[in-house]
């Protein structure tokens, strides 16, 4: 009996449900969608922002040595020390799993040596030591003409050391190192050369403009460094960015290392994609919101029609029960419609706004369409409080007026 009522509902009112069903699907729509396109870009994003470079670095544990004349300080030097490069192999070849939940991925672990050393037995540059498929994954921001050196006898040089040195691709360079080391008090020189060819010319907007690059093996045999580097650079991407979790992971596997966080990058991925969830958030709750008042005015205006309809069904029995359970059943009805055609609807947005915006593909995230039909049970469920309680008030003598 019950089911035949809110049949013959549906087919004599078929008009009254359209709004409420296409307020209920834009909503749902733009919600679903937002929160695709927020689920599949948020690697994506979190991986464009890895351009700011690297947000961790490893150092050699150094102490500071106090200097005195007289016992009155005059500051501090710090001892030079180097990471062993079995180390910061070992740091390179770490498992993903080591950092549990807290990391999605990492881009890169570059380890570098830096030496000064001289250009054809002139000029002084800063050289540094690389693995160039690290570097090449971490820098994303360096605009490079030519190509990488793929072994130790090509060289990458910065653009203003290019210009100071009147070098260009292709063009031989000769770098030579020198330095005096004791060996059982008694000084030695030692000196080295490495002839190369400039493989490439890169423009980073930094220091590294103005210093050149060579393989980490042949920059270690030039400077007499075999198995030693100054610094590890690596970019992670991680889960609303722990950097200083990763950090103490990191320094727990290997001894002997200090590591750091770069503040400002870390700070600006969680700034830019919280900016990106929160602009996500308010417009799917303006959206839902609108849905919300749409619905209830629709539901209200639909109970103010109906009122000697349901003044008749109180007449012949109806209780207060029976009537919220009809209109709540009409409500869930379209919900359950419209939640399900908005998810459809909110992926064709989703892909819309990864082509146009992101310029990426959006995947279906078939988890969201429970979460969509929920919402939008939620939304009529809301929405009926006030045109339940309308209904509830209505009296059956409502059928002895006129108006």
């Amino acid at each position: 009996m019950y089911g035949k009522v809110l049949i013959r509902s549906f087919m004599s009112h078929k008009t009254r449900f359209i709004l409420p069903a296409v307020a209920l699907l834009i909503g749902i729509s733009v919600g679903s969608g937002l929160i695709m396109v927020t689920l599949d870009v948020e690697d994506e994003i979190a991986s464009e922002l890895r351009a700011f470079g690297p947000n961790i670095v490893v150092l050699p544990r150094s102490e500071d040595i106090e200097l005195n004349v007289g016992g009155i300080p005059i500051g501090t030097v710090s001892e030079t020390n180097y990471i062993a490069e079995k180390d910061a192999q070992l740091i390179r070849d770490l498992p993903l799993d080591v950092f549990g939940d807290k990391v999605k991925g990492i881009l890169g672990k570059n380890a570098l040596l830096y030496s000064i050393v001289k250009v054809d037995n002139r000029t002084e540059l800063i050289l540094g030591g690389t693995w160039f498929d690290q570097l090449e994954r971490i820098n994303l921001w360096w605009e490079l003409e030519g190509s990488y050196p793929t072994n130790g006898s090509t060289v990458l040089l910065g653009h203003r050391a290019a210009a100071t040195l009147k070098k260009g691709l292709g063009d031989p360079i000769r770098l030579s190192y020198s330095e005096t080391t004791f060996v059982n008090g008694v000084p030695t020189l030692f000196e080295r050369e490495m002839a190369s060819t400039i493989s490439g010319i890169v423009m980073t907007g930094g220091d590294d403009d103005s210093r050149v690059f060579a393989d980490l093996d042949a920059v270690q045999n030039l400077t007499n460094k075999e198995g030693m580097v100054s610094i590890m650079h690596i970019s992670a991407l991680c889960n609303e960015c722990p950097v200083e979790d990763v950090a103490e992971i990191i320094e727990g596997q290997i001894p002997g290392i200090e590591v750091r966080t770069v503040k400002q990058v870390a700070m600006a991925e969680m700034d830019t994609l919280n900016i990106v969830k929160d602009l996500v958030g308010m417009i799917t709750i303006v959206a839902l919101a609108a849905s919300v008042l749409v619905v209830m005015t629709t539901m209200a205006l639909g109970v103010v029609e109906r009122r000697r309809e349901i003044a008749l069904m109180k007449t012949v029995g109806a209780t207060n029960l029976d009537i919220m359970s009809l209109i709540l059943a009409e409500g869930l009805i379209v919900a359950l419609i419209s939640g399900s055609i908005g998810f459809w609807t909110g992926l064709l947005t989703a892909q819309i706004i990864g082509s146009y915006v992101f310029d990426s593909g959006i995947s279906a995230r078939f988890e969201v369409l429970p979460l969509s039909i929920a919402v939008s049970a939620l939304i009529v469920l809301v929405a009926s409080i006030i045109p339940v309680r309308m209904a509830m008030r209505i009296e059956p003598a409502l059928l002895m007026r006129r108006d």
